[in-house]
């Protein structure tokens, strides 16, 4: 029973790392719904991850917040509510009734995270209603600690650009970033949000391609099975001091095994190469003022 919550994309990626039976091991945490020692968990969180695959079979990723109360599981657990901020309506709203979707509930300041995937029940007005088909919790590897809260007085960006290459402005947010958020699916399986981080600058852009080192994680490689099954990805980067939000959309090449890249891949020699389509600046939806705390421990 277990070795059917892998698709034929995750497998491919687990023997060939080696980490097959590891994955296995960890895979017995996936349930069909969210898990209940997660139910206080999903309540207290103010953000969250959202990953679609629009209309036109782009896909996107986006941080979103709320107050506490904006995520609500249902008495069963095997479905929660979304409040949609008025700011991420419009990309969300047009999602359809049995859509795909991918959340991730991430807590900055605990390193703690939650992974859910499930289908769209309800899409109505700023709520998103969401039957969840996967849940379950995630390591707290290569998140760095950080404290927000809403700053009532401070100025609200009201940055609003796109474009289909990237300029010097969008290679600045990347180049400066220590962390970003993934969006990825596999046709029948469903769709995935998942976060990744590391030392400032660890995405490297080379020519007109961000190459991503793939770390040492749970070993299940859920991004980058869908990843070997269907080759797109949305990726979300955060300007945190600037109140910003970097949306690309575009195609992945995995690269393994490169051993001339063993130390900036911390010890895997696994690349994932990602050449953008399409991206989008956006403000955040309210006034949000981060506090960095600390670097991962598990940062290379």
């Amino acid at each position: 029973m277990i070795d059917r919550i892998f698709h034929e994309g995750e497998k491919l990626v687990q023997e060939r790392a080696g980490e097959r039976a590891i994955a296995l091991l960890n895979g017995r945490n996936i349930a069909m719904q969210i898990p209940a020692a997660a139910r206080l968990f999903v309540t207290q969180q103010q953000a969250a991850i959202l990953a679609w695959e629009d209309e036109h079979g782009q896909l996107w990723s986006r941080l979103i917040f709320g107050a506490q109360g904006f995520i609500v599981p249902s008495d069963n657990l095997t479905a929660l509510t979304l409040t949609i901020p008025a700011d991420a309506h419009e990309q969300i709203v047009r999602l359809p009734i049995h859509h795909p979707v991918g959340i991730l509930l991430l807590e900055f300041a605990t390193r703690r995270r939650l992974r859910v995937n499930g289908t769209i029940l309800r899409n109505y007005e700023n709520e998103l209603e969401i039957a969840v088909v996967e849940g379950f919790p995630n390591c707290p590897k290569y998140i760095h600690k950080r404290h927000f809260h809403d700053e009532a007085e401070q100025a609200v960006s009201d940055v609003h650009q796109a474009g289909t290459s990237m300029d010097a402005t969008v290679r600045e947010i990347i180049n400066n970033a220590d962390t970003f958020f993934v969006a990825s699916r596999h046709p029948e399986r469903g769709t995935d949000a998942s976060h990744r981080g590391g030392n400032v600058g660890f995405v490297k852009i080379r020519e007109d391609s961000l190459f991503v080192p793939d770390y040492h994680g749970n070993s299940m490689f859920n991004t980058l099975g869908n990843f070997a099954s269907y080759p797109k990805a949305g990726l979300s980067f955060v300007d945190f001091e600037r109140g910003l939000q970097l949306q690309l959309s575009g195609d992945v090449i995995l690269h393994f095994d490169v051993a001339e890249d063993q130390e900036l891949t911390g010890g895997t020699g696994r690349w994932w190469e990602f050449r953008t389509q399409e991206w989008k600046l956006i403000p955040f939806h309210s006034a949000i003022k981060w506090k960095y705390i600390e670097a991962s421990p598990f940062n290379p």
